[in-house]
Parts: structure tokens; sequence; C-alpha cells
């Protein structure tokens, strides 16, 4: 049985996911096809690369994870990755080097053959990729090297003795704004001293363990989520709207004194 998962931004309204999903189905029987997220912001290949980045690694080996967003209508070139047992497909945008960086290796583009009928959301192709990775064969019967690829890469803290500056990088549904600083930027940075969290107008000078810590509703809170990356919020409330957060604002950790 080949598990599936879909990210992307063709939403619930239209019936283009609907459309996929038979497609899938019709060409792989026994898929077990699991929704990521269906409803990315349209075009927005930054948040579908956190997605998939955040993601992946809490399925089984094996899995296929497609990545349906923005294809490329003038290269047609879908590629595929392999990364630890799992398999990424998706069109030639950036997304897989933007969530991946250098743990990516070996990307292949599926043979051009695959790509000759399409229609405008390609379920035709996406369907027959997963069936060729249903199958068992090797990647070499119906790939071949990527020689270019579009490559994108999200930015990076700045990093010093006593200061990291960082950026959001993604809104969640909840409003809270997610950060690109780990827990290890923090660490090494910070190293234990008393730190003042800098963002828009407001300061806050501690981080805590679980959203459950605060009582208050309405209070505001910072804390390293379940991938270890420092998170904004508002106790029963959105940080991005009440805050006035956006994703590329700055967020400065600085020691006091």
């Amino acid at each position: 049985m080949a598990l599936i998962t879909i990210t992307t931004d063709l939403g619930t309204t239209d019936y283009y996911l609907a459309a996929l999903k038979g497609s899938l189905y019709s060409s792989t029987p026994d898929a077990n096809i699991v929704d990521v997220s269906v409803s990315l912001r349209q075009y927005d290949i930054k948040q579908a690369a956190y997605t998939i980045k955040n993601v992946w690694k809490y399925f089984p080996k094996g899995t296929i994870h497609l990545i349906v967003m923005n294809p490329d209508y003038k290269k047609e070139q879908l590629l595929i990755a392999e990364m630890e047992g799992h398999f990424f497909v998706c069109f030639d945008n950036g997304i897989l080097p933007l969530a991946f960086g250098a743990d990516i290796k070996n990307i292949k583009v599926f043979n051009p053959s695959l790509l000759t009928n399409h229609n405008l959301i390609f379920t035709q192709v996406y369907s027959e990729a997963v069936s060729l990775l249903a199958s068992k064969k090797s990647l070499e019967e119906f790939t071949h090297p990527a020689l270019t690829y579009l490559t994108y890469n999200f930015m990076q803290p700045s990093l010093s003795d006593g200061q990291v500056r960082g950026n959001v990088v993604s809104i969640d549904s909840f409003g809270n704004a997610i950060s690109n600083i780990s827990r290890r930027h923090f660490d090494d940075c910070i190293n234990g001293r008393r730190f003042t969290i800098s963002f828009s107008s407001y300061e806050i000078r501690r981080i805590i363990k679980h959203y459950g810590e605060e009582d208050m509703d309405g209070e505001l809170m910072c804390l390293f989520n379940s991938n270890n990356f420092l998170e904004i919020g508002i106790k029963r409330g959105r940080a991005n709207t009440l805050l006035g957060l956006r994703v590329d604002d700055t967020i400065l950790i600085s020691t006091n004194g």
C-alpha cells in the first residue's frame, strides 16, 4: 500500500484537489492519501517548504510526499528526491532546496515522456509518477539526474556572542509567529545569560516551556515549539493580528548588559 501525503495550495472550494486524489486512486487503488495542508497561501513556496520540512519526519519510510505548488509550465520539469527512505515529488519551483538545503542530494528528473499528456493541474502527471514509485521500480528506470534546477534559500539568523537576529518565517493557523531562530542558536549565543527578545515595538524577557504555563488570556509568550524554533504567541489570541507580526519581520535576542 502506497502512503501519499499532499501539501498544496489547491484548496477545497474548487474541484482541483478532488480531481488530483481521484486520479491518484485510479492509478494506485490501494493508496492511502493524507492531507498535510491543502489550503496553503497560493503560490507561497516558502510556506510550502516550511510545512514539508517540518512534517515529513513523522511519516514512515517509503512515504511519497507530493508538493503541488505553482507548477513551472515553461520548463515542465518534474523533480524527485529521495531522503532517508522518503520520496519528495514536485515541479522545479525551488521548494526542495528551500526546504532541505544541503541535506537534499541527488535530485532527479522524471523522464520527459511522463509530461506529454497533462491538464491544467497535472493530475495525470502526479498519478503516473506515484504509480511508478509505488511499483518499486528502480528510480533509474524512469528518471535521470537533474543537471539544473531552481535553488532558493531561507534567510538564516545572524549570530554573534550575546546576540541573535532572526526573522519570522511562518504564521500558523492560530496566528503564532514562528521564527528561524533555533534552540541551538539561542543556547550558543546567549549561553545562560539574561536576555531580551525584541520584535515590532514589543519586548519579552523569558521563554516558557509550553502554552499551559500562562494562566491569563491575552498574555504575550515566547517558547521553542516542537521543532525547536522560537515561536511568539498570545494566550488564546492571535499574535500576528494583535502584535502586527508578519513573515520576514525581524526578531532580535540580545543579552542584558
